[in-house]
């Protein structure tokens, strides 16, 4: 149903530059693993579908790992290009605000409007879903 999307709507899904990590959660406890995080993005930004890096830090106290690219943007009205390395990145989670986090997260997860068949749908249904995402 997403690839779906994605084709109707000219939205890429990104896939992770390297293969040897296949997940973006885990839960060591009862030997989980899944890739659930995902990135969706014009395909105007990035050179190659395969351009998502999975960063594997042993500090972050998530069960999730953080997942960035690289994304080409122009400006027209510069006389001057500056190109900036790409760098490592610390993330520093024990300084992230998990309330405020949540919170925000909660906001905008509660303006996405889906019909309840739509998030049930296997695609064998009755129902016409592919016409209610659009909606």
């Amino acid at each position: 149903m997403i690839h779906d999307f994605c084709s109707l709507n000219d939205i890429l899904w990104l896939d992770p530059v390297n293969n040897d990590i296949t997940y973006t959660f885990h839960a060591e406890n009862n030997v989980h693993y899944s890739h659930i995080d995902h990135m969706l993005v014009s395909p105007a930004l990035v050179h190659d579908h395969q351009s998502v890096i999975i960063h594997v830090e042993d500090h972050n106290a998530s069960d999730h790992y953080a997942i960035s690219t690289v994304v080409n943007i122009y400006c027209n009205n510069t006389t001057k290009k500056k190109y900036v390395k790409n760098k490592t990145l610390k993330y520093l989670w024990n300084k992230g605000d998990v309330n405020e986090y949540a919170n925000m997260l909660s906001k905008e997860l509660s303006n996405i409007v889906f019909h309840k068949t739509v998030m049930t749908c296997d695609g064998l249904c009755q129902h016409n879903c592919s016409q209610m995402i659009d909606q």
